[in-house]
């Protein structure tokens, strides 16, 4: 009985050859791979040299379609098969790549070559690489002629997910087939044809959502709409493409010799940290305190990005004056790097997301921070950064970050200046809580460096949706992703607080914005999150504070009650009527409110209540 294989239907498994007797269907990889060749093919009558073909399965549709089919294999079964069904064939050993050229120039006997094809061969070769060269020099002598390819994928979610469960189902066909012995991802396809010399011109990927190894169908990690499958499936599409992928269905064409992608090094002077530094017109006046900060660095082991926000070209000019002026080691290893959109003025201001991504993919640094040109740093700001990195590599690390009020004025020497109106604090929590992260913003922006892997292995972006708030969300991503090191007791940057309500006091802050937090809250609610321990006792610990609380509010509407009571028999004059509304509505908002955030609209009601209390004993 026929049975449905990698969406492809079996039609005889009496033989191990057999198995692979798969029938022809448009919506497989199959019907994929003749697409493409009857794309990328010179023209009908040409020559297809089906290489690995088996039993030929794409013979009929491409003869159908006016090309010269040729089946070549080692196995003679389906040779045969091909013979009797009117076919040209030819054997063919792989496994001697150093004769391949000469049998195939013997095959095609001076015809006209349209393609080749290697259709689920590539995967069972342990001289992939050699053969693959081989057929490149081939086409190329061909009239840089199409080679198709359908090779599965390693890399399908549902591989991915069982792996969790410590299982490795091999199988007797489909994408753990027990005869292959190269396993193919999208990057090791990709790197594997440009070694050996092929420039991919086409794709036609076949996607199964449910491969062929789904099973069994219970498993929590493979299952989307299970909180883990939901989890896996998200982590996993935002680090590499191909999450649904069955089989790679590619065509390439000959690159020129030459073009062959060569082995970089790791460059071993990659600096430990990428600096990204936003600077906006608003804080323009600054960035020459940060770079004196930066300069002065214990460790230097840091690269600079500055990320123009909304400069003109004479106000980029000035930002690259600045740093010239400094330590040419400092101007060596900073680099201005300046939106397009920046330069337009007809294109919408480019949002913080969409510069800070910019500025990630040309950071080298391990390690990635961000901040605007009006935090100050530290001397020992890097070196705090690296210590911890030391005790904990790969996790997110977190110093401590103080608060200065500070207000504009005007300095005679240079003109735009500032003042400090108050000591500098230090409000944020001294150690990272997951919890209370999501309530509010207790690492600011310039007080943590994330591991440059959490965007290019996990793929995660800031979001160019946001405009406030946007450290927050991905600092909260990676954090839960990677764990958080802040052993640490040092304060380590100065963030200003502008007392005019100036939009870089929000990055000083760290993102105090209602309607960002929202969003942040939104998105974050979107998809299941992974706590770190003691998450669990923190939010009981909330929930029992948050009934504590509502219970006082209890005590205080009654007592408001009583004196309203005492009010009307006595007969003594009320107090204001804005001020019970007042408290009407604190009370009310009390009453709703579940962060932690409660206690302080529980201090003012306590406040009013106080207020009231002695407003009744005067008039009683």
């Amino acid at each position: 009985m026929p049975m449905r294989i990698c969406g492809l239907t079996t039609l005889s498994e009496d033989t191990p050859a057999g198995r692979y007797r798969f029938g022809y269907v448009e919506e497989s990889p199959y019907g994929h791979a003749v697409a493409l060749v009857a794309a990328h093919a010179k023209r009908p009558g040409e020559v297809v040299l089906d290489i690995g073909c088996g039993y030929g399965a794409i013979a009929e549709p491409l003869r159908e379609r006016g090309f010269t089919y040729v089946g070549l294999d080692l196995e003679p079964a389906g040779l045969d098969d091909l013979e009797q069904r009117g076919f040209e064939v030819a054997r063919l050993d792989l496994r001697d790549a150093r004769s391949l050229r000469g049998v195939l120039e013997g095959v095609l006997a001076k015809r006209s070559l349209g393609a080749l094809t290697a259709l689920d061969i590539i995967e069972h070769l342990t001289n992939g690489a050699e053969v693959l060269a081989e057929l490149r020099d081939f086409c190329a002598a061909q009239g840089q002629a199409v080679l198709v390819v359908s090779i599965p994928n390693v890399a399908h979610i549902d591989l991915g997910a069982k792996l969790l469960l410590g299982r490795w189902d091999v199988t007797p066909t489909g994408l753990l087939d027990e005869t292959h012995v190269a396993l193919y991802s999208p990057f090791r396809i990709e790197s594997t044809f440009l070694a050996t010399g092929w420039s991919e011109v086409s794709r036609a990927d076949f996607e199964l959502a449910l491969s062929d190894q789904h099973f069994p169908a219970d498993a929590a990690p493979l299952r989307g709409e299970t909180p883990l499958g939901d989890f896996l499936r998200r982590v996993r599409s935002n680090a590499a493409p191909a999450i649904t992928t069955n089989q790679f269905v590619r065509a390439y064409v000959p690159l020129a010799r030459g073009d062959e992608e060569q082995v970089v090094p790791v460059e071993q002077s990659a600096p430990f940290l990428s600096v990204l530094t936003l600077v906006a017109q608003s804080t323009l006046a600054l960035m020459d305190d940060l770079l004196v900060a930066l300069d002065a660095q214990s460790v230097q082991d840091f690269e600079l990005l500055v990320l123009p926000l909304d400069l003109d070209e004479a106000e980029v000019a000035r930002v690259e004056a600045l740093l010239s002026a400094h330590s040419a080691l400092l101007t060596k290893k900073s680099r201005v790097l300046v939106s397009p959109l920046s330069r337009d003025p007809a294109a919408r201001q480019p949002l913080r997301g969409a510069v800070l991504n910019a500025g990630v993919e040309a950071a080298r640094g391990r390690y990635v921070t961000f901040l605007d040109a009006d935090v100050v740093v530290f001397g020992r700001w890097v070196e705090e950064f690296a210590i911890l990195v030391g005790r904990a590599p790969g996790t997110v690390v977190r110093a401590l970050g103080a608060r200065q009020s500070f207000a504009r004025s005007t300095w005679p020497s240079s003109g735009l200046g500032y003042e400090a109106v108050s000591g500098p604090e230090t409000p944020w929590a001294p150690h990272f809580n997951a919890v209370h992260e999501l309530f509010g913003d207790v690492s600011p922006p310039g007080s943590y460096a994330l591991p440059k892997s959490c965007f290019t292995d996990l793929g995660l972006r800031f979001d160019e949706q946001l405009d406030t708030s946007v450290e927050r969300e991905l600092f909260l991503r990676a954090a839960l992703l990677y764990g958080v090191n802040d052993s640490t007791s040092e304060v380590t940057s100065l963030h200003r607080h502008w007392n005019d309500g100036s939009d870089e006091s929000r990055n000083a802050s760290g993102g105090n914005d209602e309607g960002g937090a929202d969003i942040v809250a939104a998105r974050l609610d979107a998809e299941p999150l992974l706590l770190p321990p003691g998450s669990v006792s923190a939010i009981i610990g909330l929930v029992a504070d948050a009934a504590a609380l509502r219970e006082q509010v209890h005590g205080l509407e009654r007592e408001r009650d009583w004196f309203a009571r005492e009010l009307r028999e006595s007969g003594a004059t009320p107090p204001a009527g804005e001020e019970v509304l007042s408290l009407r509505g604190e009370i009310d908002a009390l009453r709703n409110s579940t962060s932690w955030q409660i206690t302080a609209p529980l201090r003012r009601v306590t406040l009013a209540v106080r207020r009231l209390r002695a407003t009744l004993r005067h008039n009683l």
